[in-house]
């Protein structure tokens, strides 16, 4: 029997030190809390070196930051797309209820 896919792979059941879905559980849970931190406001990722013979490091902000920080933290696609709907979903029912008038 296979296990969950959707996250760019398949585990099947009982593979793995801790049997496969808990594994997974437990990445699913780390990818998350880097899709966290992205969403902070100011957020910038470190790219190290930009170039060779650079003595500083490069830093991206915006969306490139948190391109490369999904890309750095190996999320799949899948949920990056679920919980970003999820983020603006949030973010649209906050702002509806900060402009509702109150009566």
């Amino acid at each position: 029997m296979e296990g969950p896919r959707g996250l760019g792979m398949a585990i099947p059941p009982g593979d793995g030190p801790t049997g496969g879905l808990p594994l997974l559980a437990e990445l699913e849970a780390r990818w998350r809390e880097y899709f966290d931190q992205a969403q902070e406001p100011g957020f910038t990722h470190c790219i190290g070196h930009a170039k060779a013979g650079d003595t500083f490091a490069s830093w991206l902000e915006g969306a490139a930051a948190k391109r490369a920080h999904y890309r750095w933290a190996g999320i799949p696609h899948e949920l990056i797309r679920k919980w970003t709907a999820e983020c603006r979903r949030r973010n649209e029912a906050i702002r509806k209820l900060q402009t509702t008038p109150t009566d």
